[in-house]
């Protein structure tokens, strides 16, 4: 999975919703088994504005590269 800067684990994040919000005590089979493993999790600089203006332009050389890698 290529994604920007920052945000390699945010489906992990994004996954931790908890049915019982207080409790340290419950499985959460989903955090057990992520979408896609942290180690596959590839980055590239690249960032955008709350408005969608382009602040960093994607490097298409280094996220071929880390695709590849």
């Amino acid at each position: 999975m290529l994604t920007t800067e920052g945000y390699r684990d945010i489906l992990h994040i994004a996954r931790h919703k908890k049915p019982f919000n207080f409790s340290n005590y419950q499985d959460l089979p989903w955090q057990r088994y992520p979408l896609v493993r942290r180690r596959d999790r590839r980055r590239c600089p690249s960032a955008s504005s709350a408005t969608a203006r382009l602040l960093v332009p994607l490097d298409e050389e280094r996220a071929r590269a880390e695709v590849e890698s």
